[in-house]
């Protein structure tokens, strides 16, 4: 039979300005982006009756719409905000099925390193400020069962 997941169960983390994972989870509406595609280069010759690959570059964006909040340490405007100007790639953590280890079957866990492309903030009459931000995938997106 097959598995079925809530989203209530994801969680997402990102390094603050001091490099402490922060669980952005309570304030997020929704991630997208991961484990996100890959380039391949189109090396086909001529005479070649079909195209020809070859593996390149990853291209993750991370995608996050979050509830806005200024709560000490954890919140979409400290953590985000806080390394919006980072001169530094960020670590990320992505569980989305849950961060609880030894499941059967198992969690996964997407990792790697992201900058802060965007940050926006919208606020409007009769309506919850919610953020946006666009988090750029530095590195390869690692894969593990937890």
């Amino acid at each position: 039979m097959a598995s079925f997941f809530n989203s209530r169960l994801s969680v997402f983390k990102l390094a603050d300005s001091s490099s402490a994972l922060r669980n952005l989870s309570p304030y997020i509406v929704s991630v997208s982006g991961l484990p996100g595609p890959r380039e391949l280069n189109d090396v086909t010759a001529l005479g070649d009756v079909s195209h020809k690959w070859a593996p390149s570059l990853e291209n993750a964006v991370i995608g996050l719409e979050l509830l806005y909040s200024k709560d000490a340490t954890s919140g979409p405007e400290i953590v985000i905000g806080g390394i919006r100007a980072s001169t530094v790639s960020k670590s990320f953590e992505y569980y989305p099925t849950g961060a609880t280890t030894a499941a059967s079957p198992p969690n996964y866990k997407y990792s790697g390193k992201c900058w802060v492309r965007n940050f926006e903030i919208e606020a409007r009459v009769g309506n919850q400020i919610l953020a946006r931000a666009e988090l750029p995938v530095s590195s390869s997106v690692a894969r593990a069962a937890i």
